[in-house]
């Protein structure tokens, strides 16, 4: 199958609201950047359906993607719900160290880090670091969303649970 026939396949999930594509930021010109987008579906359940998944209780590889499926679909809802023309985007370089949501407001810059794990762990805030270090003097508040219970504050990132971080969007706490 050529690569304009996969293309246009991704195109009618656009279309057709089944699925969405989320831009790679480009922070600064000198670093190398992962460039090409990432495909998200609509939600998590068609995710696992279309993988024949469904059935079954999902694998640890599983969790993550669908936790970033799951979050980005709400903050998509939100930023519609509210009339927010923000855009949002991801950040990744070739080392590895990532963002998993990066959105541009009126007031600065919120990044997102997305673990699908129980327990926190410093390394995770690697990215939203070099984040918050690249966009200064610009204002970035960092999140670390996990599956965890407790909330934490530490390097100028709140670390919240699901649960708690989804409450705190719809409450306008995260983006305004």
């Amino acid at each position: 199958m050529g690569r304009s026939t996969v293309q246009n396949y991704f195109d009618i999930l656009v279309d057709t609201l089944i699925g969405y594509w989320v831009p790679a930021w480009k922070l600064k010109k000198a670093t190398k950047q992962v460039k090409h987008s990432k495909f998200f579906l609509f939600d998590t359940g068609v995710a696992r359906t279309l993988s024949g998944r469904l059935p079954y209780p999902p694998t640890q590889e599983e969790l993550g993607p669908l936790l970033e499926t799951l979050v980005f679909a709400e903050v998509k809802a939100f930023l519609a719900y509210r009339q927010l023309r923000y855009k949002l985007y991801f950040w990744s370089n070739y080392d590895g160290t990532e963002v998993d949501l990066l959105c541009e407001t009126q007031t600065g810059f919120v990044a997102v880090e997305i673990k699908a794990a129980v327990e926190w762990q410093k390394k995770f805030n690697r990215g939203l670091h070099l984040i918050q270090k690249d966009l200064s003097p610009r204002a970035v508040t960092s999140y670390g969303v996990y599956r965890g219970q407790r909330q934490a504050h530490f390097d100028n990132v709140s670390i919240l649970p699901l649960s708690t971080f989804l409450d705190l969007l719809w409450r306008d706490k995260i983006i305004s």
